[in-house]
């Protein structure tokens, strides 16, 4: 047994070592081999200097200490230097003694560590612990009585359903968000009843419908008993015909997309909804029908997009049809090329030929080339050159002798995707166009077919094009496509960004930077100042990112709707909402007014939600922390076309709404928007006292993780409020960019 021995005494040296790394190999050797002094060593490590090893030895104390460890775990999730040790904590004094822990957590719950105590009985409820929980739903703090809300939810207790929905008029909305949470915990089907009865509120904000309606599918979708899931589901079905049943229409999408309750019905419903004179429950209705993937409602769809007065109604129909029957809804696809009266439902319609690569389509795409709407005219140009039609291509070229530069630039962007052997002298033609966009376009595209990076002079290319013509090969399509998915796949952001194109529109003094966080990331980029945009030369395959104000001109406007509409990703913070966002692309989103400027710092939270554009961004534990500078809320014009990602209960408390951050498409390209400040997405705002302080700040709020801590601490950038400004970013902001980026890529090279 002296193995056993000379092993007992390496883990107490190493637990006691100088480096990091030994110290969290003997942690990790402890929890998987055991140890005759677990507890002792792993009690002591609480007290190290690093706070990996605490919170590693924080997590094996629950598994190889005992009930007298329990004492040490509380004192640290009551006073753990960050939320993850705090949590850790909590947990493993949970496992090791649930009652005393709970008998603990009661006792320092008031006062200056109410908040922080229930944040732990969250974690380690006991039914021991309810009387002092509800005890803190009278506090004057909102942030607490959410915390207490959420202990009691984890009771799963089904005699609460009745105080839960009582708190479902909270004049916080982080309180009721917390007893929409508590509720769906309940697991009782009884709980339905009151959420659906608080979407009828007309007063309903954004950010309390979506949580609702996630609850109350997952309340359903986990019974097991059918007929009490119908029952439930059943209580949702009231009759269309007053404002604010839209939301109704977005809650049978969710139930009928997942089977639960009387599916049949929904589409019943659906269908007079979409005769309603409200035109939000129309387009709600239309928009629901798709959404359920119920092949059953595509004729009432198919009505809509053909038959309503309204086109925006019109336009969800076709997405619905699409969404329900895909390339097999071309008749209804090409009839709206060829006859619709309004330029953006022929548009969209153009835009679905090339997604859903309706070869039919083709002549009608080349008619519409021709269209009064040079925005329909690009978005027949591209989906012509996706369908990779070689009788084209003569009509795409003939775009180049236009008098407007749009059109012009929708015959090279068309020419570009068909890869065509005709389309490449005409693409090398156009690099002499006087327009820098005609330009910039052609060379990228030229750049893309090639593999080749000659400068953007016609000569150079023309003189590649003689010795390489005759035997020119593209580049294989399938090995671009992986390629470009390397990119979408990347695990380093940076490499996300390979070999695209940022442009970035600078801002005036106070305005957003977030040239400062590509710049600490390596990520190149151009600048370009309002005013200035027509001679950058914006390309689709380019990422253009609008600073707030987003202050932008005439002719800046116009280039920026065309880049966007020919497959552009366009970024936008704050004030660019209005002044870039709504003025290139208005009806869909705006600016939300509230009484004064909304100066401010609340927590953003993810919405419930399966988008893969929020997967990645938020950890959990982490609450970032936006800072809202004069902040333009996000309005949602149309709901079913724009998806909020990020929203903010606390934000809709104290502001009468939440939304924070969104996307839509539009043409062939998208749009993201964020009421946030890049560039002060970090320490700016905050008061921070000590290192410590500024330590515990970039993990709660910042996302670093202890490897990152470790290498900012040895380099001295929390000693000092100003270094620590200079050198760390709120991660959870650029990883949402980053993702954005990443899945656009990917649906690309699709």
């Amino acid at each position: 047994m002296l193995w056993l021995t000379l092993l007992l005494l390496d883990v107490s040296t190493q637990i006691a070592s100088k480096d990091v790394e030994e110290r969290l190999a003997a942690i990790a050797l402890v929890e998987k081999d055991g140890h005759e002094t677990a507890e002792a060593l792993l009690l002591a490590a609480l007290g190290d200097d690093d706070w990996e090893v605490i919170h590693r030895a924080a997590v094996v104390l629950g598994k190889r200490g005992s009930p007298t460890a329990v004492g040490a775990l509380v004192q640290l999730a009551l006073k753990g230097p960050v939320r993850r040790i705090r949590q850790a904590a909590a947990v493993s004094a949970g496992q090791l003694d649930g009652e005393a822990a709970t008998e603990y957590f009661v006792r320092r719950a008031r006062g200056k560590t109410a908040a922080v105590a229930a944040d732990a009985l969250t974690l380690v409820t006991h039914d021991a612990a309810r009387k002092a929980l509800e005890a803190l739903l009278k506090n004057r703090d909102g942030s607490v009585r959410a915390q207490a809300v959420r202990a009691l939810g984890n009771l799963k207790n089904k005699d609460l359903v009745p105080l839960f929905t009582k708190l479902l008029s909270d004049n916080d909305v982080r309180v009721r968000a917390a007893a929409v949470s508590a509720l769906g915990a309940s697991g009782s089907v009884r709980a339905v009843a009151p959420l659906i009865e608080g979407m009828k509120d007309p007063a309903i904000s954004n950010v309390m419908e979506r949580r609702h309606i996630a609850t109350i599918v997952a309340l359903l979708a986990a019974q097991t008993d059918k007929k009490l899931q119908t029952r439930g589901a059943e209580t949702a079905l009231y009759t269309f015909g007053s404002k604010g049943q839209d939301r109704f229409a977005r809650l049978y999408a969710r139930l009928g997309r997942q089977g639960i309750g009387p599916v049949d019905k929904y589409l019943e419903v659906l269908a007079r909804g979409c005769s309603n004179a409200d035109l939000a429950v129309r387009r709600a209705s239309v928009w629901a029908i798709g959404a359920m993937g119920n092949d059953k409602g595509y004729e009432r769809v198919s009505d809509a997009a053909k038959g309503d007065s309204e086109h925006n109604v019109r336009f969800h129909g076709m997405r619905a049809a699409v969404a329900l029957r895909g390339a097999k809804a071309a008749p209804l696809i090409t009839d709206r090329i060829r006859y619709d009266e309004h330029w953006v439902v022929r548009e969209e319609a153009c835009v679905i030929a090339g997604q859903q690569k309706l070869k039919d389509a083709g002549p009608f795409l080349v008619d519409r080339l021709k269209d009064e709407s040079w925005e329909v005219a690009l978005a027949a140009a591209i989906s012509l050159g996706k369908l990779r039609d070689d009788g084209a291509v003569d009509a795409l070229a003939a775009l180049l002798g236009e008098k407007d530069w749009r059109r012009r630039g929708a015959g090279v962007a068309g020419l570009g995707w068909s890869r065509q052997m005709r389309a490449v002298p005409v693409l090398i033609a156009a690099l002499r166009d006087k327009e820098p966009a005609v330009v910039a376009t052609a060379a990228e595209f030229l750049r893309h077919i090639s593999g080749k990076d000659f400068p953007t002079k016609h000569k150079a290319w023309r003189e590649w094009w003689k010795t390489a013509g005759e035997n020119f090969m593209f580049r294989d399509p399938k090995k671009e496509a992986e390629n470009a998915k390397k990119y979408g796949y990347a695990v380093n952001p940076k490499d996300v960004y390979t070999d695209l194109d940022v442009v970035v529109l600078q801002t005036r003094r106070g305005g957003d930077n977030i040239q400062f966080l590509l710049k600490d990331y390596g990520i190149e980029y151009r600048e370009v100042r309002a005013a200035s945009v027509a001679k950058i030369g914006l390309h689709p395959h380019a990422l253009f990112v609008a600073n707030c104000p987003g202050e932008i001109n005439k002719k800046d406007v116009e280039r920026i709707q065309w880049f966007v509409r020919a497959g552009g990703s366009l970024f936008a913070s704050c004030w660019s909402l209005t002044h870039t966002v709504h003025k290139c692309f208005p009806g869909i989103v705006r600016h939300y007014k509230t009484k004064a400027q909304v100066l401010d710092v609340v927590e953003a939270e993810p919405v419930p939600s399966t988008s893969p554009l929020i997967q990645g961004v938020f950890d959990g534990v982490t609450r970032p922390h936006y800072m809202l500078e004069g902040s333009h809320l996000i309005e949602m014009l149309d709901p079913e076309r724009f998806e909020i990602l990020i929203d903010s209960p606390e934000c809709a408390t104290r502001w009468g709404e939440g939304n924070l951050a969104g996307w839509f498409t539009i043409g062939h390209g998208v749009i993201l928007d964020s009421a946030n400040h890049f560039d002060l997405q970090g320490m700016v705002r905050a008061k921070l006292k000590s290192e410590r302080d500024r330590m515990a700040f970039a993990v709660d709020h910042l996302g670093y993780d202890y490897k990152e801590l470790r290498e900012l601490r040895a380099q001295g950038v929390f000693r000092k409020q100003p270094d620590a400004i200079k050198n760390t970013r709120d991660l959870s902001t650029f990883r949402f960019i980053t993702t954005f980026v990443r899945q656009k890529r990917k649906t690309d090279a699709e």
